[in-house]
């Protein structure tokens, strides 16, 4: 591992005010900056991390600029998290948003490889919903260029998930 990661993180306040709920009076707030950071381990893809930007703040998380490079796949995202602490303490509503962008993705490199016998004696599964918390407030905005999935190649494609009141 080689890079630069700077971290720079303060808590100050009572936990009688996380107790009773005064997350006003909580002051949480800090930076981490990473830059060229270079991570190889065995049996797995290079990853590259050129760039990644939070700030944190009682209030929300906020990823100002992130950029990482899995082998050959690229990705980039920027985005927010916010009344996270409220969520964890008092059951209030989390809400973020994601933007994630990539020119380059290939899904099949992180999918595992099917064997043979595995393909002749697959037997087909029963899916179910998955029930998605109310509290979660939460949109996700994705744009890649172009995207592998088996032996098919997708271009240009765009998209936006929103959850709201556990839909």
């Amino acid at each position: 591992i080689e890079g630069l990661i700077d971290v720079d993180f303060s808590l100050d306040g009572k936990m009688s005010y996380l107790e009773s709920e005064k997350i006003d009076k909580f002051q949480a707030k800090g930076n981490l900056n990473i830059g060229n950071l270079h991570l190889v381990m065995p049996d797995f893809y290079p990853i590259e991390i050129p760039v990644c930007k939070m700030f944190f703040s009682p209030e929300y998380i906020h990823l100002s600029d992130f950029s990482i490079k899995l082998g050959e796949n690229d990705m980039q995202a920027k985005g927010k998290l916010s009344n996270f602490i409220a969520y964890a303490l008092s059951d209030e509503t989390i809400k973020g948003e994601l933007q994630v962008s990539s020119s380059y993705f290939n899904l099949n490199d992180f999918l595992g490889e099917e064997s043979e016998s595995e393909s002749e004696t697959e037997e087909i599964e029963e899916f179910s919903a998955i029930k998605i918390p109310e509290d979660i407030e939460f949109s996700l905005q994705g744009d890649f260029k172009k995207v592998l999935y088996d032996q098919i190649t997708l271009e240009n494609i765009q998209g936006l998930i929103k959850i709201k009141d556990g839909k």
